[in-house]
């Protein structure tokens, strides 16, 4: 992964808990084991790495251990090792669209904002987000709608900021 970069993070208090993001380039999704004294602690799946040009704090945090575990490395400069082992790495291609608008409006139920894009050596996409549902949706849900030229397999993986759905 291009430009990989780590954070580890332990918050004062008792309740709180150690915590590493990976940061990198958008469409990099990782799945990470972090070892701390013996403790083990592996990402259940694969999550996109925080947007490094974005600069925000929020997002990308994967809490590995208690606090408690760092009390001897603050109080006593006893560390230990940190060792962060990449169980997996994709890159996904990612793209973004705005809809653009005169103004506000409200999107009713089956209207959707549309985006057609080319994707090299796959044809043209057609990517429909419909914010109040689809006509088959159920109530309170957005959908989201993919078509591409007859034949082509699509997998889609959504992310609406830290959150992903798909496969």
């Amino acid at each position: 992964v291009p430009g990989l970069s780590v954070q580890v993070c332990s918050g004062a208090g008792e309740n709180s808990t150690a915590r590493v993001r990976l940061r990198g380039p958008e469409g990099y999704f990782v799945r990470l084991e972090v070892t701390y004294r013996s403790q083990v602690t592996l990402q259940p799946r694969l999550e996109p790495l925080a947007d490094w040009q974005a600069g925000t704090e929020d997002g990308g945090w994967f809490a590995f251990a208690s606090n408690g575990v760092f009390a001897d490395c603050r109080e006593h400069n006893r560390c230990g090792t940190l060792r962060l082992r990449l169980q997996e790495a994709r890159y996904i291609p990612t793209f973004r669209f705005t809809a653009r608008s005169n103004g506000l409006h409200v999107l009713q139920r089956d209207t959707a904002l549309r985006a057609v894009f080319d994707l090299p050596g796959m044809g043209i996409i057609e990517l429909a987000v419909f914010p109040a549902g689809s006509a088959k949706a159920p109530a309170n849900r957005s959908s989201l709608s993919v078509r591409g030229p007859p034949g082509l397999g699509l997998t889609l993986v959504s992310r609406v900021g830290s959150h992903v759905t798909g496969s």
